[in-house]
């Protein structure tokens, strides 16, 4: 009855009586889509590449590749000189505590119990943005003396534990771990457990059942077994008991890094954070957690983490062309031997591979130039990774070791002028076609627009509107840019979309990155209650829609309703048939949008057409006079 009276019936039955679209281009190019050629030269240059970039990602984590390549953001001098005062004061703070004996951690001394409580450190940041380089940078770097009397013990959240439930165990053992590991501390050897419960089996000489067994040597061994083994079953009392023991008994303060929370579920997150905040106040020592921002501030309003109130720091982009320039300067020395680390040397995949390897050593000094240059390729990839660090050195990677980019000619070039600027189309066409000679929208970080699946004209311009609708609210709105998917869909269905369009509309432009949902993680459109885009889906949306390379390449992909069009497009490669077919193809679009019932987003198009068509006219004066 709620269906029939909001008529969603009607709404969702409409797409199942539609005619679906014409089949695309590229279903007539046998084998699409086609690997691309690439000649001897291309082929070994690109593998050499491809392993000298592949080096440096084994390196990631490393001191030398901390100290070489980590780009500090400005806005991280005041978190540091912070985070290194909180360092000073809890070694202080532990001169205190190791006067003491702890019987539980609800039983704390006079003394103890009046310095203030230690609270989670956490670092705030989205995926990719360098929470993990800035904990590494912490440690290695800036406050590496600080740091230099603590035990550090890292705990990797990325693909383990499976569930919430598993969270205390995972971090136990991983404690375990690396004190045997990284410290020769084997915290279950009879001789140092009975260290660590010291005062505990002292006092059960005193206790009545102690004092009835104490003329019964073997029954007494057996009883302090049986509370030794039940102190040992508390692993969280225990632990507590041998973190003050190691402070005491070496002089060393404990230091947690709680990393890649941020890739797992917000149920895995905020428990993963309630046991660092019990860590942190039982053991009085420092834990470091690395977060999604969405995650802790709806967490903190569903009062999971109210009461806590942890000292928070954010992660700030750094510059990127920085980035891009130390990590290219660190491939330089790679190919020229001068730093092969045993990750490298590892990886290395044939015996006959040579580390002197001057071409490569030119074309990464290249690279290390142009990244300097903030009108080059730097503004696309910054805007088309979302502020992911990770993401845009993939991207990077499939640009330099792409078949479409002329590896040759780039080092021809360097040999006559000594430098080659990669400018930004060729970074796009490498991006449009990876492997490939046709765009192919799996493989490509760059979606079709104005793909469809109905005979329906209006459809191909659902995505940019979905687009535009959120660029214009969300550059109003105050709540950090997200919008009540409610209004994206009442706006869409007023121009007659079907709700399961719509739906399959958002989670495709989520999928791929173009909008992104509050809460991470949730599986069903259902459960999505707001929404906000990304610099990718406005970089679609503003920038990549207007380039006549995107356009022509995204017609093999795109449904074409004109039937009288559809015959006469053709998939030659020359300049001219392919600024010919776009022309055709713009000029379709043109008459598409006239049945949208939007005049904002008619404008819009003809905005974007009419870029396009001076893109293609600069084209064509080009290639006239060459």
């Amino acid at each position: 009855m709620i269906g029939l009276h909001n008529n969603n019936v009607r709404k969702n039955l409409l797409n199942t009586l539609k005619h679906p679209a014409p089949a695309k281009l590229s279903t007539k190019i046998a084998g699409y889509p086609i690997p691309s050629t690439r000649n001897v030269y291309q082929n070994e240059l690109t593998y050499i590449l491809d392993f000298v970039w592949q080096s440096i990602l084994q390196d990631e984590g490393t001191f030398n590749f901390i100290g070489q390549c980590y780009v500090n953001p400005h806005s991280h001098e005041d978190i540091i000189m912070l985070v290194k005062e909180i360092i000073e004061r809890r070694k202080n703070e532990d001169n205190i505590l190791i006067e003491y004996e702890i019987e539980g951690s609800n039983r704390l001394p006079f003394q103890i119990a009046n310095i203030p409580s230690e609270k989670p450190i956490a670092i705030l940041g989205e995926v990719g943005r360098g929470k993990t380089s800035f904990l590494k940078y912490l440690r290695y770097v800036s406050a590496k003396e600080a740091l230099k009397n603590y035990i550090q013990i890292e705990i990797d959240f990325l693909d383990r534990p499976d569930n919430h439930q598993d969270i205390g165990d995972f971090v136990y053992n991983e404690i375990e771990l690396q004190l045997l590991e990284n410290y020769q501390i084997e915290i279950y050897d009879d001789n140092f457990v009975r260290g660590v419960l010291h005062s505990d089996i002292i006092k059960l000489k005193k206790t009545p059942r102690g004092k009835y067994l104490s003329d019964n040597k073997e029954e007494y061994e057996k009883y302090e077994l049986q509370e030794i083994e039940r102190l040992l079953s508390d692993k969280h009392l225990y632990f507590t008991k041998l973190i003050h023991h190691l402070k005491r008994g070496r002089g060393h303060s404990i230091a947690l890094f709680f990393d890649n929370l941020d890739r797992r579920s917000p149920e895995i997150q905020e428990n993963a954070y309630l046991k660092a905040s019990s860590i942190a106040r039982d053991w009085s020592c420092l834990v470091f957690i690395c977060l999604r921002p969405s995650t802790f501030y709806i967490s903190q309003k569903k009062g999971v983490l109210d009461s806590i109130a942890p000292i928070t720091f954010t992660i700030g982009q750094p510059d990127l062309a920085l980035v891009l320039k130390r990590r290219f300067s660190y491939a330089k020395k790679i190919a020229e031997g001068e730093h092969i680390s045993e990750n490298v040397t590892k990886s290395v995949p044939s015996r006959n591979v040579i580390f002197y390897l001057p071409s490569v050593s030119k074309f990464f000094d290249s690279c290390e130039f142009s990244a300097t240059k903030r009108n080059s390729i730097i503004p696309m990839l910054e805007d088309i990774s979302n502020g992911n660090i990770r993401r845009l050195l993939d991207f990077v990677k499939k640009i330099i070791c792409s078949g479409h980019l002329d590896t040759k000619k780039i080092v021809d070039i360097i040999d006559k002028q000594g430098y080659y600027h990669i400018p930004d189309f060729e970074g796009i066409k490498a991006l449009l076609f990876g492997d490939y000679m046709q765009y192919d929208p799996r493989v490509s970080p760059f979606i079709n627009l104005f793909d469809i699946q109905n005979s329906e004209p209006t459809e191909h311009f659902i995505r940019i509107a979905t687009l535009n609708f959120l660029s214009k609210v969300s550059s109003s709105s105050s709540a950090f840019g997200y919008v009540k998917k409610n209004d994206l869909v009442n706006y869409l269905s007023s121009l007659d979309f079907t709700y399961v369009l719509i739906d399959e509309t958002i989670k495709y432009l989520m999928d791929n990155q173009c909008i992104r949902n509050q809460v991470e993680n949730l599986l069903e459109i259902k459960d999505i209650e707001k929404v906000k885009l990304t610099t990718l889906g406005k970089y679609h949306l503003f920038s990549i829609s207007k380039q006549f390379q995107y356009v022509d390449s995204i017609i093999i992909d795109t449904p074409i309703l004109d039937e009288e069009i559809r015959k006469v497009i053709s998939m030659d490669v020359d300049i001219n048939s392919r600024l010919n077919r776009t022309g055709l193809f713009i000029n379709y679009l043109d008459s598409c949008v006239l049945s949208v019932k939007d005049v904002e987003i008619q404008n819009l198009w003809k905005e974007i057409s009419k870029a396009v068509i001076e893109n293609m006219n600069d084209i064509k004066k080009k290639v006239n006079t060459e």
